[in-house]
C-alpha cells in the first residue's frame, strides 16, 4: 500500500480497503452513524456528545491539521474552531466541495468511572471525500488516573475513492507516525474509546460498508431528552446498588436478568429527567410518583430507594413484593381510570408497559392537576374502549399507535416530548408529558375536550360508562413477568363520577402511612387517598386472579382423546413409504437400525400433514367449545406435546426423532445448562407416546429416549421445589 502525503503535518497511510458499490452520499450517512451513535458497533461505548458544530472552507482544513500539534486544551479547539469558521448566514448552501464540517466529539465508554472519556476532532471534507478522526485528549477518571501517555491516541480516516477501473472502494487510513510507534507494541491502544487499528479494520471498516450499501432510514437516537453522561454514570451506579441483590433473590418465574436491568435502566431516565426538571425550575423536594399498573413493582422499589415518595398500584400481588420490606408502598387494588382528580398532589404518573391504562395515562395525568405530568411507555395496542386498530396501512402498527398515544397528550394540552430508551425490548420508545400548551384558568375548558375526545372514541364517561378493555378483562401477555394494570384515587371528586374500592385505603393508613398536611412531607399526601364512599355503579375492574389459559385445566381423558385423533388422523395416510434415494435413508448406529418395535428405521411411518383447520374439523362442536376459552386452542394443546407433534407455519406432523436429538426447548436469553439439568432429571417420568402408541414403535433407544419404554423404567418426578434448585 502507498503512503499518501499532504501538505498537512499528519501523513496518512492505507491500512485496509474495501470494495463498494454505495455513492458517496451513502458513504458520508454510515460514517455519520458512527460519529453519532458509536455504542451500536462498540458495546464498551455509551454514546458520544457533541462539544462544538462548524462550517470551515476546505482550504483551511490543513490549517487545522498544522495547529493539532499546538493546541492542547478544548478551549482553545473552540476558539480555532470559531476563527475558521463559516457565518452562519452561509451555512444552508448547498455542499459543493467547498466547505468542510468540524465536530468536537465527546466519546463516552459504557464504564465512565472505569475508562476515559475522549475529546476527539472530526472533519467531514466534502472536496477529498473523506471523514478524518482526530483525537485530541483524554480525561482522567475516577478508578484509573494513569497518564494519558500510556495509551496511543490514533489519529483514522475514512475516504470514499475510485480505484484504478473507476470503481468505488472505501479505505481506512491512519497517520503514520502512529503506525511507526506501534511496530514493537501493536497493543498500546486502550480499545474503548480510543479504537485499535485491527479492530478498526475487522470490525468498524466492514460495518460502515454495509450500512453504506444498504442504507436505511436512522432513528432520532436514544436519550435525547437528558444527560448522557450523566445516566452513564447513574444506571453504573444503580446496578452495582441494586442489580445484584435483585437478581440474586429474585422470586418471580421470570427471567432476572432482562426485569430487572430493564427497571433500573428506565428508573435512571426517571431519575435524571427529574434531576434535570428541578435544575431547571429551581425545585427543592425530589417529585413525587404514582407506577399505575406496577407489576413486580421493582420501578417503584428503586425510585423510592433513591429517595422519590412514590407508590405503586396493580390489581394483583406478586410474590416479590414481600423481598421489598414495608418502606416500599405497594397496593392490590383496581382502578376506574374514568374518575376525575385522582392524584391532585403527585408531580409524576408513570405507566410501564401499562397495556389498556396507556391511553388513559395522560388523561388522568390532566385532570388529576395542571401541574401533574406523566411518563409512559407504550406497549400493548389498545384504544379507550377496545384494541386499538391502525387507522393508516403505511406505517406499522407500533408506530400508528405511538402516534396515537402522542396525540391523545397532544389534545389533553401536554407539550409531548418522544424519546428511545436503551431497555432489551422491542418497544422502547416513551412518551413525556412534562408542561401544558394552555394556561391554567382553561383547564376547565381542557376537560371538556378531553371528554369529547374519549367519547369520540366510543367510551362516554359523561353517562357512567365504563371503558370496555377495563371490564372483567385479565391480563395473559404479562402473567410470568410483571403485569401492570390498576390505578388510584382522591377524595376531591367534583364531577360525581364513581370512585374505586377504599378497603387497601385504609389499610395503607394503618400502616403508619399518613403525614401531616403541614409538615415539610405533606406531598406524601398525594400518595395517601381518603377512603371513598362507593356510589352505585356497574363498573367491574379487572380480575385479580389470573386466568391461565394454555390448555393446563383441560382434563387429561380430554387432552389424551385429542391426542390420539390428531395422530390417529395422520397416520391414516403416510408420505414416507420408504427412502426415495440415499439422502433419505436413515442409517442409524450401529447399535440403532431399527424402532422399539423392530422396524427398518427407514421404513419408520412419519405420517403425513395437516392443516390447523382440517385439525379442528376431526372434533365435534362440544369439543371444541371446552378449548374455546384457551390461548390458540388446538395449536396450544399440540404444542404442549412437543414431544409427540411438530406445529409449523399451521402445519401440524408427528416430530420425526430420527431428524433430531432429544433435549430442552430453548429460546432466547434462556440458562441454557439449567435447562438441560432439569430436562435429565425429568428422564423417565412418563411413558413414552411413540412406543406404546405408534404402529412402528419408538426411533429411539431406550438409553436415548428420555420417556420410559416400560412400567420397571418409569421413575418418580422430582418436586418443583428440587427441580427450581438444579
Amino acid at each position: 500500500m502507498a503512503d499518501e502525503t499532504s501538505k498537512s503535518d499528519i501523513v496518512w497511510k492505507n491500512v485496509q480497503e474495501t470494495a463498494t458499490k454505495c455513492s458517496v452520499s451513502d458513504f458520508f450517512d454510515s460514517v455519520q452513524v458512527w460519529i453519532d451513535k458509536p455504542q451500536v458497533v462498540n458495546r464498551r461505548l455509551s454514546g458520544s456528545l457533541d462539544v462544538k458544530h462548524a462550517f470551515l472552507p476546505s482550504e483551511n482544513v490543513d490549517k487545522l491539521y498544522k495547529l493539532l500539534h499546538h493546541q492542547r486544551s478544548i478551549s482553545a479547539w473552540c476558539r480555532l474552531v470559531e476563527e475558521f469558521a463559516i457565518p452562519a448566514s452561509s451555512h444552508e448552501e448547498e455542499h459543493e466541495g467547498g466547505r468542510a464540517e468540524v465536530l468536537l466529539r465527546r466519546v463516552l465508554p459504557r464504564q465512565i468511572a472505569k475508562y476515559r472519556t475522549l475529546f476527539e476532532l472530526v472533519i467531514k471534507d466534502r472536496s477529498t471525500s473523506s471523514i478524518s478522526f482526530i483525537p485530541i485528549f483524554m480525561e482522567k477518571c475516577e478508578e484509573n488516573d494513569s497518564s494519558e501517555s500510556e495509551w496511543e491516541m490514533t489519529a483514522y480516516r475514512f475516504l470514499h475513492l475510485q480505484d484504478i477501473n473507476n470503481k468505488p472502494k472505501i479505505s481506512l487510513q491512519v497517520s503514520c507516525s502512529v503506525i511507526d510507534r506501534r511496530v514493537q507494541d501493536i497493543n498500546r491502544s486502550d480499545c474503548v474509546v480510543c479504537p485499535s487499528i485491527q479492530w478498526m479494520k475487522d470490525h468498524l471498516l466492514p460495518k460502515l460498508k454495509k450500512w453504506a450499501e444498504n442504507p436505511q432510514k436512522q432513528s432520532k437516537g436514544s436519550l435525547r431528552l437528558i444527560s448522557l453522561e450523566r445516566y452513564t454514570l447513574l444506571y453504573q451506579e444503580l446496578k452495582d446498588k441494586h442489580g445484584l441483590e435483585l437478581v440474586k433473590n429474585w422470586p418471580e418465574n421470570t427471567d432476572p436478568q432482562k426485569f430487572v436491568y430493564e427497571d433500573i435502566a428506565i428508573a435512571t431516565y426517571l431519575i435524571i429527567l427529574w434531576e434535570e426538571e428541578r435544575e431547571k425550575n429551581n425545585l427543592k423536594e425530589k417529585q413525587s410518583f404514582v407506577d399505575l399498573g406496577c407489576g413486580n413493582g421493582l420501578l417503584v422499589y428503586i425510585l423510592s430507594k433513591e429517595g422519590h415518595p412514590g407508590l405503586g398500584i396493580d390489581v394483583r400481588k406478586r410474590k416479590i413484593w414481600d423481598f421489598y420490606g414495608p418502606g416500599i408502598k405497594l397496593e392490590e387494588r383496581p382502578l376506574d381510570p374514568t374518575a376525575s382528580g385522582l392524584f391532585p398532589n403527585v408531580d409524576w404518573l408513570i405507566g410501564n408497559h401499562s397495556d389498556e391504562l396507556t391511553p388513559w395515562i395522560p388523561v388522568m395525568a390532566a385532570r388529576s392537576s395542571y401541574r401533574t405530568r406523566y411518563f409512559v411507555l407504550p406497549c400493548c395496542f389498545y384504544d379507550f374502549n377496545c384494541k386499538y386498530v391502525r387507522q393508516n396501512n403505511k406505517t406499522s402498527q407500533y408506530r400508528g399507535y405511538l402516534d396515537y398515544v402522542h396525540k391523545i397528550g397532544v389534545v389533553c394540552g401536554f407539550e409531548v416530548e418522544e424519546d428511545m430508551l436503551r431497555i432489551p425490548s422491542t418497544k422502547r420508545i416513551c412518551h413525556i408529558g412534562q408542561s401544558r400548551t394552555y394556561p391554567e384558568e382553561d383547564h376547565e375548558e381542557m376537560e371538556i375536550k378531553i371528554k369529547a375526545m374519549i367519547r369520540e372514541r366510543g367510551c362516554n364517561i359523561d353517562e357512567g360508562q365504563q371503558p370496555q378493555t377495563m371490564v372483567n378483562t385479565t391480563r395473559i401477555s404479562k402473567q410470568a413477568s410483571g403485569d401492570h394494570s390498576t390505578e388510584y384515587e382522591n377524595d376531591n371528586n367534583t364531577d360525581g363520577t364513581r370512585h374505586l374500592l377504599d378497603q387497601s385505603d385504609r389499610a395503607y393508613e394503618s400502616n403508619g402511612a399518613r403525614e401531616d398536611t403541614g409538615s415539610p412531607a405533606a406531598k406524601k399526601i398525594a400518595l395517601e387517598t381518603e377512603a371513598h364512599q362507593i356510589k352505585t355503579s356497574d363498573f367491574k375492574p379487572r380480575e385479580q386472579t389470573i386466568t391461565v389459559r394454555n390448555c393446563s385445566h383441560l382434563s387429561k381423558s380430554l387432552k389424551e382423546f385429542i391426542v390420539n385423533s390428531v395422530a390417529e388422523a395422520l397416520l391414516q395416510e403416510s408420505d414416507s413409504e420408504g427412502p426415495k434415494d440415499d439422502k433419505d435413508k436413515f442409517e442409524g448406529t450401529s447399535l440403532n437400525r431399527f424402532t422399539s418395535k423392530g422396524v427398518l428405521l427407514d421404513l419408520w411411518n412419519r405420517g403425513r400433514s395437516l392443516k390447523l383447520p382440517d385439525v379442528a374439523k376431526l372434533f365435534d362442536n362440544e369439543t371444541l367449545k371446552k378449548m374455546k376459552n384457551e390461548c390458540g386452542g388446538i395449536q396450544t394443546l399440540l404444542r404442549n406435546h412437543r414431544h409427540i407433534f411438530q406445529v409449523v407455519g399451521g402445519v401440524v406432523q408427528l416430530r420425526d426423532w430420527r431428524k433430531e436429538t432429544p433435549g430442552p426447548k430453548l429460546t432466547p436469553n434462556a440458562d441454557v445448562e439449567f435447562l438441560k439439568r432439569r430436562f435429565d432429571a425429568l428422564g423417565n417420568t412418563s411413558m413414552c407416546w411413540f412406543h406404546f402408541n405408534h404402529p412402528d414403535g419408538c426411533t429411539l433407544l431406550t438409553e436415548q429416549c428420555p420417556y420410559a419404554h416400560s412400567e420397571d423404567e418409569l421413575v418418580v418426578r422430582p418436586t418443583t421445589q428440587y427441580l427450581n434448585s438444579l
